[in-house]
C-alpha cells in the first residue's frame, strides 16, 4: 500500500507539501497537479482513521433526521455531505421518527462513535443527551427549528414570511375563503407557517375563520383527511398546505372531488420536489433552498471545529435562508368558458 512518502518521492515534492495538499491547503497549481498525478498513479488512499486518532478526531459528523423518507431532510443532507467531504469528513445518518426517547438513543449511538459534530433536524427542545453533546464540546447545528436551551447554531428559512406571501397570492387572485392544512401548534414550523397564513388574511381584511384551519401530521394521509373535512364543510374556495406530504394528500383529495384547480379553486403548498412535476395544473409552491441550507450547515460546522481547535469561543449563530415562490397555475382564478 502506497504511503505519503511514496507520493512525495514520485511527485518530487516534500512530505510536508503533500500533507498540506491532502489537508486542502493551497499550493502552486503546478505542484498540486504533480501531487495529484502521483496519487492517481500510486492509487494512494489516505488513512483517515489513523489521522483521526492522531488528532483525536473521528472525521465523522452525526446527522439526525425525523425520517429517512423525508425528501426535504435528505436533500439538505446531500448538500451538507458534499460540502463537508471537501474537508475530509463523512456523515453517519440516523432517524428518530418524532420520538424523543429514540432520539436520545440515537445521540448516544453517535457519541459512542466519537462524532466531531452533530446536525439535527426539527428538534425543538434540549434533552439530556443534547446537553451531554454540549458538555463534550461537540458543535451542534439545528435545521429548521432553533433550540434555545442548548448551545447550537441554526439554519432556518423564514417560514412566516414565505407562508404569508403564498397565501396573499391566493387572495390576490380573488379567493376569499382560504383553508389551511397545518401541523400541530406544538411544532415551531407549524406555528410559524400558520402565523403567516393568519396575518395574510388579516392584512387583506379577510376574517380568520377557525373552522377553515385544520391541524394534522406531516403525512399524505393527513393531507387527504384534512382536505376532505374542509371540503365537506363547504366553506373554502382555496387551500394552503404547509407541508410537502400533506400537500400531496391534499391534491389527491381535491382531484378525487373534481375540484377545478386553477380555475375556480385555488391551491398553494409549501415545498416543491420531484412529484410536483407530475401534477397538472402546475402547483404554485414555496421552494426551500435545500442546497443553500445544507451548505450553510456545513460552513457553520467547519467554522465551529476550527474555533474548537484554535481555542476560540463564539456566540450561537442563526442563518436564515430565503425561500422562493415557484409560480404555477394552481393559484390562479379564471372563469371557465364553454
Amino acid at each position: 500500500m502506497a504511503t505519503i512518502k511514496d507520493v512525495a518521492r514520485l511527485s518530487g515534492m516534500s512530505v510536508g507539501s503533500v500533507s498540506r495538499f491532502l489537508n486542502n491547503e493551497p499550493l502552486k497549481e503546478n505542484n498540486e497537479k504533480r501531487i495529484q498525478d502521483a496519487i492517481d498513479k500510486l492509487d494512494y488512499k489516505r488513512n483517515v482513521m489513523a489521522k483521526g486518532l492522531k488528532e483525536n478526531k473521528s472525521m465523522s459528523i452525526g446527522v439526525l433526521i425525523n425520517d429517512l423518507s423525508d425528501v426535504f431532510a435528505t436533500s439538505v443532507v446531500s448538500a451538507l455531505e458534499s460540502y463537508i467531504e471537501d474537508y475530509g469528513y463523512s456523515i453517519i445518518l440516523c432517524d428518530y421518527k418524532s420520538d424523543y426517547n429514540r432520539m436520545e438513543k440515537k445521540i448516544n449511538f453517535l457519541l459512542e462513535r466519537s462524532i466531531d459534530g452533530l446536525v439535527i433536524f426539527h428538534a425543538e427542545k434540549g434533552t439530556k443527551m443534547l446537553h451531554e453533546v454540549n458538555q463534550k464540546g461537540i458543535p451542534i447545528v439545528t435545521i429548521d427549528s432553533p433550540i434555545d436551551e442548548i448551545m447550537s447554531d441554526a439554519v432556518l428559512v423564514d417560514n412566516y414570511e414565505s407562508s404569508k406571501e403564498a397565501v396573499k397570492r391566493l387572495i390576490g387572485h380573488g379567493y376569499k375563503s382560504v383553508g389551511l392544512i397545518g401541523g400541530q401548534d406544538s411544532n415551531y414550523i407549524a406555528r410559524e407557517r400558520k402565523r403567516g397564513y393568519i396575518d395574510a388574511l388579516a392584512e387583506s381584511g379577510l376574517p380568520i375563520i377557525k373552522e377553515n384551519i385544520w391541524h394534522g401530521s406531516y403525512t399524505i394521509d393527513s393531507g387527504i383527511k384534512g382536505t376532505k373535512e374542509l371540503l365537506d364543510l363547504g366553506r373554502i374556495d382555496s387551500l394552503f398546505a404547509i407541508n410537502y406530504y400533506m400537500g400531496l394528500g391534499a391534491i389527491n383529495e381535491l382531484k378525487m372531488n373534481n375540484a377545478d384547480i386553477g380555475r375556480n379553486f385555488g391551491y398553494v403548498s409549501f415545498d416543491r420536489f420531484i412529484f410536483n412535476e407530475a401534477i397538472t395544473p402546475a402547483i404554485t409552491a414555496v421552494v426551500q433552498p435545500v442546497d443553500e441550507m445544507g451548505k450553510n450547515a456545513g460552513k457553520l460546522l467547519i467554522e465551529r471545529l476550527k474555533d474548537k481547535k484554535d481555542g476560540r469561543v463564539s456566540v450561537d449563530k442563526k442563518v436564515t435562508c430565503n425561500s422562493e415562490i415557484f409560480v404555477g397555475s394552481s393559484d390562479e382564478k379564471t372563469l371557465a368558458t364553454f
